[in-house]
Protein backbone atom coordinates (compact mmCIF):
# COMPACT_ATOMS: atom_id res chain seq x y z
CA UNK A 1 0.00 0.00 0.00
CA UNK A 2 1.31 3.70 -1.46
CA UNK A 3 0.06 6.86 -0.39
CA UNK A 4 -2.38 7.91 -3.39
CA UNK A 5 -3.48 4.67 -3.72
CA UNK A 6 -7.17 3.73 -4.20
CA UNK A 7 -8.77 1.05 -1.23
CA UNK A 8 -12.04 0.10 0.15
CA UNK A 9 -13.38 -0.67 3.08
CA UNK A 10 -13.28 -4.65 3.94
CA UNK A 11 -16.06 -4.32 6.60
CA UNK A 12 -17.55 -1.61 8.82
CA UNK A 13 -15.27 0.73 10.54
CA UNK A 14 -15.29 4.13 12.15
CA UNK A 15 -18.36 4.71 10.73
CA UNK A 16 -17.66 4.27 6.96
CA UNK A 17 -19.59 1.28 5.26
CA UNK A 18 -18.50 -1.90 3.50
CA UNK A 19 -17.01 -1.53 0.13
CA UNK A 20 -16.45 2.82 0.61
CA UNK A 21 -14.05 3.62 -1.75
CA UNK A 22 -11.04 6.04 -0.66
CA UNK A 23 -7.66 7.29 -1.16
CA UNK A 24 -4.21 6.57 1.29
CA UNK A 25 -3.03 10.14 2.21
CA UNK A 26 -0.67 8.01 4.94
CA UNK A 27 0.42 5.23 6.56
CA UNK A 28 2.11 4.35 10.17
CA UNK A 29 2.29 1.93 12.63
CA UNK A 30 -0.92 2.52 13.91
CA UNK A 31 -2.91 1.85 10.49
CA UNK A 32 -3.80 3.82 7.64
CA UNK A 33 -5.53 7.54 7.19
CA UNK A 34 -7.51 7.24 4.46
CA UNK A 35 -9.96 9.91 3.02
CA UNK A 36 -12.91 8.01 2.19
CA UNK A 37 -14.81 10.01 -1.31
CA UNK A 38 -18.32 9.65 -0.18
CA UNK A 39 -18.29 10.68 3.49
CA UNK A 40 -15.83 13.55 2.73
CA UNK A 41 -13.43 13.00 5.56
CA UNK A 42 -10.29 11.34 6.09
CA UNK A 43 -10.37 8.16 8.94
CA UNK A 44 -7.87 6.71 10.43
CA UNK A 45 -7.94 2.56 9.76
CA UNK A 46 -6.50 -0.36 10.37
CA UNK A 47 -3.94 -2.16 7.86
CA UNK A 48 -6.55 -5.00 7.53
CA UNK A 49 -9.80 -3.30 7.31
CA UNK A 50 -8.72 -2.03 3.74
CA UNK A 51 -7.98 -3.33 0.41
CA UNK A 52 -5.89 -2.04 -2.53
CA UNK A 53 -7.79 -1.88 -5.86
CA UNK A 54 -7.70 -0.93 -9.52
CA UNK A 55 -10.04 1.53 -10.66
CA UNK A 56 -9.42 1.00 -14.16
CA UNK A 57 -11.22 -2.79 -13.61
CA UNK A 58 -14.33 -1.45 -12.81
CA UNK A 59 -17.17 -0.26 -14.44
CA UNK A 60 -18.41 -1.53 -17.95
CA UNK A 61 -17.36 -5.00 -18.63
CA UNK A 62 -16.59 -5.48 -15.19
CA UNK A 63 -18.82 -7.24 -12.57
CA UNK A 64 -18.70 -3.87 -10.14
CA UNK A 65 -18.91 -0.32 -10.42
CA UNK A 66 -18.25 2.71 -8.01
CA UNK A 67 -20.92 4.78 -7.74
CA UNK A 68 -20.69 8.69 -8.74
CA UNK A 69 -23.00 9.94 -5.58
CA UNK A 70 -21.94 7.45 -2.85
CA UNK A 71 -18.77 6.10 -3.98
CA UNK A 72 -19.45 2.67 -2.79
CA UNK A 73 -17.86 -0.35 -4.94
CA UNK A 74 -21.31 -1.94 -5.57
CA UNK A 75 -22.27 -5.30 -8.13
CA UNK A 76 -23.13 -4.03 -11.53
CA UNK A 77 -27.11 -5.11 -10.80
CA UNK A 78 -27.51 -2.65 -8.68
CA UNK A 79 -27.40 0.25 -11.42
CA UNK A 80 -30.45 0.59 -13.67
CA UNK A 81 -29.31 0.22 -17.69
CA UNK A 82 -26.90 3.02 -19.02
CA UNK A 83 -28.99 5.33 -21.23
CA UNK A 84 -28.24 8.26 -23.45
CA UNK A 85 -30.04 11.70 -23.80
CA UNK A 86 -30.73 13.60 -26.77
CA UNK A 87 -26.80 14.93 -26.68
CA UNK A 88 -25.88 11.08 -26.71
CA UNK A 89 -24.24 11.52 -22.92
CA UNK A 90 -24.60 8.34 -20.90
CA UNK A 91 -26.59 8.48 -17.80
CA UNK A 92 -26.82 6.08 -14.45
CA UNK A 93 -23.79 6.50 -12.92
CA UNK A 94 -25.25 6.07 -9.70
CA UNK A 95 -27.36 3.10 -8.39
CA UNK A 96 -31.11 3.04 -7.91
CA UNK A 97 -31.13 3.70 -4.01
CA UNK A 98 -28.60 6.92 -4.83
CA UNK A 99 -30.83 8.01 -7.68
CA UNK A 100 -34.33 7.92 -5.80
CA UNK A 101 -34.66 11.48 -4.18
CA UNK A 102 -33.24 13.35 -6.94
CA UNK A 103 -36.48 15.55 -7.79
CA UNK A 104 -36.88 16.21 -3.89
CA UNK A 105 -36.07 19.71 -2.55
CA UNK A 106 -33.66 18.52 -0.08
CA UNK A 107 -31.98 16.53 -1.77
CA UNK A 108 -30.94 19.47 -4.60
CA UNK A 109 -30.08 22.21 -1.33
CA UNK A 110 -28.01 19.30 -0.01
CA UNK A 111 -26.14 18.67 -3.61
CA UNK A 112 -26.16 22.35 -3.88
CA UNK A 113 -24.62 23.32 -0.34
CA UNK A 114 -22.41 20.61 -0.33
CA UNK A 115 -18.39 21.76 -0.60
CA UNK A 116 -16.77 21.36 -4.16
CA UNK A 117 -13.75 19.43 -4.49
CA UNK A 118 -11.85 17.99 -7.03
CA UNK A 119 -12.67 13.84 -7.51
CA UNK A 120 -9.76 11.81 -7.52
CA UNK A 121 -11.34 9.10 -9.38
CA UNK A 122 -12.76 10.68 -12.19
CA UNK A 123 -9.86 13.92 -11.95
CA UNK A 124 -12.92 16.47 -12.44
CA UNK A 125 -14.98 19.03 -10.03
CA UNK A 126 -17.69 17.56 -8.34
CA UNK A 127 -20.11 18.75 -5.70
CA UNK A 128 -21.39 15.58 -4.20
CA UNK A 129 -19.44 12.85 -3.14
Amino acid sequence: MNTNDFVIAMRPVNGIVKNSVGVIKSASQEGVLVYFIGKDEAVRVPFSSIAVIDIDRTGKGHGNKICNICHILKRMEMFDKNQRDAQQRTGRQKVRDCHVGYGDLSFVYAYLTRPRFGCPIRSVDTAWG
